[in-house]
């Protein structure tokens, strides 16, 4: 299965998209404060089955690929921790 994450940048924030065949999946991120590097928004589980239907019951499987291809290609160097109370990814320093 051809999979891709394509990271965007407008200014101060952007979009993680993740591709899978012909579907995909927007995230928004923005850079953070402190040790913080960056903030990924991720939806709830219930959002999640609603606004990716082609994906529902992987969302942790998704997100998972998406932290790990986004720390690659832009934070080699972070740590990377969950956050689900706040539905958000961070990339420490």
């Amino acid at each position: 299965m051809n999979r891709q994450v394509i990271i965007s940048s407008t200014g101060r924030s952007g979009t993680v998209e993740y591709r899978e065949g012909r579907e995909s999946c927007r995230l928004y991120w923005e850079f953070g404060g402190g040790d913080v590097l960056a903030i990924l928004s991720i939806p709830s589980a219930q959002e999640w089955d609603r606004l990716y239907p082609w994906a529902r019951g992987r969302r942790q499987e998704i997100l998972q690929s998406v932290a790990q291809e986004t720390q690659r290609q832009r934070a080699p160097q972070a740590r990377v921790e969950w956050d689900e109370a706040r539905l958000c990814i961070y990339f420490r320093q």
